[in-house]
């Protein structure tokens, strides 16, 4: 799988607790895409904006049919 990386806006410095969660959400969307929609490449944009930080995760074009199902280790939902 090929990923891509797009950053738009200055980089700047993020509270540890705020980088570490976006990079989980990103693994986990990257790995989500890889198991579940089989897809060949990925791309994650990362837009530093005034007073807040987005990421986007998405497929680029067609994905592979011969890419095997996994079962992951995700992590898990919230729970009450």
């Amino acid at each position: 799988m090929t990923v891509q990386v797009q950053v738009i806006g200055e980089e700047r410095h993020l509270a540890s607790a705020i980088g570490l969660a976006a990079f989980r959400v990103v693994v986990e969307a990257i790995e989500n895409a890889y198991r579940h929609g089989r897809a060949d490449e990925v791309e994650v944009v990362v837009a530093f904006l005034p007073g807040r930080l987005q990421v986007v995760v998405g497929t680029v074009g067609r994905a592979s049919t011969s890419a095997p199902r996994r079962r992951g280790s995700g992590a898990r939902g919230p729970s009450a």
